[in-house]
């Protein structure tokens, strides 16, 4: 066999390593990837209600608003509370909102954050056990994502796993899984997944990263089987050369 024809053999068989190595990176990533059914940019709150029944006299902001830790909200009249009041029964000081002796509670906010779905307004009747309006916070952007998986893959999610988030306008951010919950419906598992991002925690709620804004996750699922190791080591030396 000629020098030409040793090259040529050898050439050949170098592609032909060259391809299948790729073809199990793509099919080892294939694999290991799982794209959301749903998925949406959401912000974490701090709800206030109202253990006693009672009217609404003054509100003091409006949705939008943003607020400071302690800053007055609203205030609500109610017969209970004077009737508590006279017994010794409520404290009038609880940190949330605090109380006259005319039986009229101020609520205060929790937290900085930006008022949402207020629903104390004055001259309104609010029940017992009512959530009066919530103060969102705008550090605690999230992503929650659903998932559709096989038992197979839903056994391979793991706390801290890459998530990566596709934004509307193409953009991508890195995020990791926070937190899992699951319904299994016909054999096969509803995942809801909570993406924590370090680059969405730190941005104003507003524009693209507004809440209810719709995304794209794709979840990096556990490598398991022969090829694993193989498929993992490949993709580290491709990532390091670029590709």
């Amino acid at each position: 066999m000629s020098l030409r024809s040793v090259l040529k053999l050898l050439t050949g068989v170098l592609v032909v390593l060259v391809v299948t190595a790729g073809s199990t990176v793509l099919l080892g990533n294939r694999l290991s990837q799982s794209t959301s059914d749903t998925a949406s940019i959401q912000i974490g709150s701090l709800e206030i209600g109202t253990d006693y029944p009672g009217t609404v006299e003054e509100t003091f902001v409006a949705d939008g608003d943003a607020v400071t830790a302690g800053q007055e909200l609203f205030t609500v009249a109610s017969l209970a509370l004077q009737r508590d009041l006279r017994e010794g029964t409520v404290a009038t000081d609880s940190g949330g909102y605090t109380v006259d002796d005319a039986g009229t509670m101020t609520f205060l906010a929790p937290a900085d954050g930006i008022v949402t779905g207020l629903g104390a307004r004055a001259g309104s009747f609010v029940p017992a056990g009512s959530i009066l309006t919530a103060i969102a916070q705008p550090e605690t952007l999230y992503v929650q994502a659903q998932f559709d998986l096989t038992p197979r893959e839903y056994a391979r999610v793991e706390i801290g796993a890459p998530v990566q988030l596709s934004l509307p306008n193409a953009a991508h951010l890195d995020g990791t899984v926070r937190s899992v919950s699951v319904t299994t419906d016909e054999g096969r598992a509803r995942a809801v997944v909570v993406v924590a991002s370090d680059a969405l925690a730190g941005s104003n709620p507003d524009g693209l990263y507004q809440p209810g804004t719709p995304v794209e996750a794709s979840m990096s699922l556990r490598e398991e089987g022969p090829l694993a190791e193989v498929s993992r080591s490949l993709g580290d030396f491709g990532r390091k050369i670029g590709l």
